[in-house]
């Protein structure tokens, strides 16, 4: 009696494992889709044929783009225009990118861990092509420019000063600006956690 039983439960968990198809991400590339996000793990990314870190989300129209080194989404197109860094942080949330909500302004950090260091050009040279400092794979469109960011500088900066923090994709640094500056453009994130909505 005890075998029979075994064996029919033995049956069904199998029909049951059978049955059960996963939910794949639908990209323009092949799975797995996100490896476990880690600040300690580098992705190579070359080329565009062989760049397995950006993951362009064709489900969200390909409008986001998955990077699985950090586990962020960003916006594959940065919005374009300046605006003020209290009206970026409402661009971001009330943003639709893909047909998702849920975007905020990048920490700087996070600006950071798009730039290829080794793109950044030399400081030194006497001419500086404006040309974003990102790995030679990346599916990103018109990416060049200084963005805002959600990080703050502490004491004794304060926001009317020079008090937030933006980040130069083309030259891999920070600038600061103050709360009615409206020279740097805005790239929308997506990730649990990370405020960025500090006024």
């Amino acid at each position: 009696m005890r075998h029979e039983t075994s064996v029919l439960l033995g049956l069904a968990v199998i029909t049951l494992t059978l049955a059960v198809t996963p939910a794949h991400a639908q990209t323009t590339a092949a799975g797995p889709y996100l490896a476990t996000p880690a600040w300690d793990q580098k992705l190579q990314c070359d080329t565009l044929a062989s760049c397995p870190r950006f993951i362009v989300l064709a489900n969200w129209n390909s409008d986001a783009v998955l990077d699985r080194e950090t586990g962020l989404v960003w916006e594959r197109t940065p919005g374009a225009g300046t605006r003020s860094r209290f009206n970026a942080v409402i661009y971001c949330q009330e943003r639709k990118t893909g047909g998702r909500m849920g975007w905020r302004l990048p920490k700087a950090e996070e600006l950071f861990t798009v730039i290829e260091p080794s793109a950044i050009p030399n400081p030194l040279a006497t001419s500086i092509p404006p040309v974003p400092a990102l790995p030679a794979g990346h599916p990103f469109v018109n990416a060049g420019a200084t963005f805002m960011s959600g990080s703050v500088l502490g004491a004794p900066f304060t926001a009317t000063d020079g008090g937030f923090i933006s980040v130069s994709i083309e030259l891999g640094i920070i600038q600061t600006f103050s709360s009615n500056f409206t020279g740097y453009r805005t790239w929308c994130v997506r990730s649990a956690g990370g405020d960025g909505l500090a006024f």
